[in-house]
């Protein structure tokens, strides 16, 4: 979620920098649909290669750097003070998974964004938990121990145990490699 500065204005030369398989995939008019599309174009063509995790945060840092240039070029272009580009944005290979929280003006808080390793069992119907903390009308007898590790990213907490859930600092990467491990890192272009 977010938004992409001057997007309508950048628009012609974010086109102009994807790949024709990326081009050939946007079916929308949405930035985010857009912005998917470049950071493909930084994937490469072959997307059912498994990708590192570090493979997948340098298409990103890629992605935001093009998308920063282009906003800059086009306010300078028109004379006007750079507007905020606010941008969440989450990509899963389904073995690694990898999303970040960024603004590019240091003065305006991304929107949110929360990871947890523990909401797992209370959003699992088969699990004696609800995420509102009513009591669940399925009653589950699996333990919650049985649950297996995860990682939930989302934009707010999906269930009413806040301590199951982190806040990702502004302008941070969510690495999350195949073993379910999460490192937060600061994004650094």
């Amino acid at each position: 979620n977010g938004v992409v500065a001057n997007f309508l204005k950048i628009k012609v030369k974010l086109l102009q920098k994807l790949s024709p398989k990326a081009y050939g995939n946007i079916f929308g008019t949405t930035d985010t649909e857009h912005v998917a599309a470049l950071f493909f174009t930084h994937v490469g063509d072959d997307w059912d290669t498994e990708l590192t995790i570090d493979q997948l945060k340098q298409a990103m840092i890629k992605t935001l750097q093009d998308i920063l240039a282009l906003i800059e070029e086009c306010t300078k272009d028109n004379n006007e003070e750079p507007l905020n580009s606010s941008l969440n944005f989450c990509v899963t290979d389904s073995c690694h998974l990898l999303a970040i929280r960024f603004s590019s003006l240091d003065k305006f808080e991304p929107p949110s964004l929360y990871y947890s390793t523990k909401a797992g069992p209370t959003l699992n119907r088969k699990f004696p938990d609800h995420p509102d903390g009513k009591e669940a009308k399925n009653k589950s007898t699996q333990p919650t121990e049985s649950h297996g590790k995860h990682v939930i990213v989302a934009s707010e907490p999906n269930t009413y145990k806040s301590q199951d859930w982190h806040v990702v600092p502004p302008n941070s990467f969510v690495l999350v490699n195949k073993d379910l491990n999460v490192v937060i890192e600061k994004i650094k272009l």
